[in-house]
């Protein structure tokens, strides 16, 4: 693989939850990792959890039927996204340095420590940390690489 990334739960909803938008650009960095073998994907570990809780609530608001979210949840994590635990202390730091929620300073400290770039869905997120850290970058940026079509 020629490059790693860190993705974070709002990107990976939205290769099931297809009715957002900026569907096409987080299938893109799957299909970039799982087909095209172009880019590994990075998260911390809590990223599953929160996968699981979207697709919770995805379920009882009627997105997706019971089924749909456990099958769902199967095929997420056989896409084969490496997990990795996030330094507490400096999650907690850029927390506070960015009034952000430990949840989402554990992506950037992910990051940082794998030397990438960051792609979310998570517009608050990105409009706190963008004029910082241009690692961070909005999922609507996308541009598939090299496709094999």
């Amino acid at each position: 693989m020629s490059n790693r990334a860190v993705i974070d739960a709002s990107v990976v909803l939205k290769w099931l939850l297809n009715d957002e938008e900026c569907v096409s650009q987080a299938v893109g960095i799957r299909d970039a990792h799982l087909i095209y073998n172009e880019m590994q994907l990075v998260a911390p570990e809590l990223m599953i959890y929160e996968i699981a809780n979207g697709l919770v609530m995805a379920t009882r608001r009627g997105r997706l039927s019971p089924v749909q979210a456990r099958e769902g949840l199967v095929a997420i994590l056989d896409v084969g996204i490496q997990v990795t635990s996030a330094d507490a202390e400096r999650t907690l730091n850029l927390a506070e340095k960015h009034t952000l929620t430990a949840y989402d300073a554990a992506y950037i400290v992910v990051a940082e420590a794998e030397a990438c770039p960051f792609w979310t869905a998570d517009a608050v997120l990105y409009e706190a940390v963008r004029e910082q850290l241009d690692w961070v970058r909005w999922i609507g940026d996308y541009e598939s690489v090299g496709r094999h079509d």
